[in-house]
């Protein structure tokens, strides 16, 4: 499939044609997967949400309005997911056991050398930087800077106004900045 068009492909869905899901989940199934992760970073989590995510787009295929754009339509899918899922979830942290579980590594694991013990320690802070600020933070700066929507697009999928969006970024990229000055010191 080279050109993807949602307006054909999603009433396929709706009426159950399972190749056509197939082709929107080759075409997003990565976009899905790199979203869930980058937010919750945990691979099994990852993996649970994202066929959550799908089968969500499956039931509700014929609730996509054909006139709108796709893509925020199905990181709506997403953020809805994500947000289910911070509500569920009882600690706010990870604990280092999880940090495990979501595929960090310890450092005898690694390849040593001086360009992967680097990758790894930024690789670490920022996941550490990203783990301190707000789910609601993070939320945003990852579909800022991660997946590259812009204010009003996010203050759409989130369902929030673009003032809202604007000073959780502000202050997610404010915590960030004082984590990494605490890291320089």
């Amino acid at each position: 499939m080279n050109e993807f068009n949602a307006s054909i492909i999603l009433p396929k869905i709706a009426k159950g044609d399972e190749d056509a899901f197939r082709k929107l989940y080759d075409q997003f199934g990565g976009y899905v997967y790199k979203s869930v992760i980058l937010s919750i970073r945990d691979r099994a989590k990852a993996e649970e949400l994202s066929q959550s995510i799908w089968l969500k787009l499956w039931r509700f295929a014929d609730k996509y309005n054909t006139s709108k754009p796709f893509k925020p339509w199905l990181s709506r899918i997403i953020s809805n997911e994500l947000i289910d899922y911070y509500r569920r979830r009882k600690q706010d942290k990870f604990s280092i056991d999880e940090m495990k579980e979501s595929g960090f590594e310890h450092g005898e694991n690694v390849i040593d050398t001086r360009e992967g013990n680097l990758r790894r320690d930024i690789k670490h802070d920022v996941n550490v930087a990203l783990n301190s600020i707000t789910d609601k933070q993070r939320q945003v700066i990852v579909l800022k800077y991660y997946q590259g929507f812009k204010i009003k697009e996010i203050a759409e999928i989130l369902g929030i106004g673009q003032s809202t969006v604007k000073a959780r970024l502000y202050s997610g990229l404010e915590a960030l900045s004082q984590i990494t000055r605490k890291g320089e010191e």
